[in-house]
């Protein structure tokens, strides 16, 4: 999906990271203190949930959004 499919689905995210990749971050609902994040590179999803974004803020993402396998 592209960031303009997201957008017309979920709406506007409350904010946007930028690091290896761009980070788009969802309430699901106002009460709720979870968020979806939604990582994007070059305009498509590359990942998304809360092992993703800690990875990114790991430096554990590759450049084209991938995550390396644990080994």
């Amino acid at each position: 999906m592209s960031r303009d499919d997201v957008r017309a689905l979920l709406g506007p995210p409350r904010s946007i990271e930028y690091g290896t990749v761009e980070l788009w971050l969802y309430a699901p609902d106002a009460m709720d203190r979870e968020t979806l994040p939604i990582g994007f590179v070059d305009g498509r999803i590359v990942g998304w949930g809360k092992d993703y974004y800690d990875r990114a803020h790991g430096g554990r993402v590759l450049p084209d959004g991938s995550v390396p396998r644990d080994r």
